[in-house]
């Protein structure tokens, strides 16, 4: 994977999975690394977006916690 074709902000949130995953005993990162840091990224849309169509972004939250 060429980390040099993302932007900045995708490259920050992969950094951010993977340090996840890292903590979380993964030796890759998952979907579920992912959407853990889009979630509680204050700068991100996924909480908006999850928000905006009628979702309970926090409800989403809780239920994708990585062990």
């Amino acid at each position: 994977m060429d980390f040099a074709k993302y932007t900045e902000r995708a490259r920050g949130l992969l950094s951010s999975a993977n340090t996840l995953a890292q903590q979380s005993s993964n030796q890759e990162i998952t979907p579920q690394h992912l959407l853990e840091v889009m979630l509680h990224d204050k700068e991100g849309m996924a909480s908006a977006l999850i928000s905006s169509t009628g979702g309970d972004a926090e409800a989403v939250r809780k239920s994708n916690k990585v062990d």
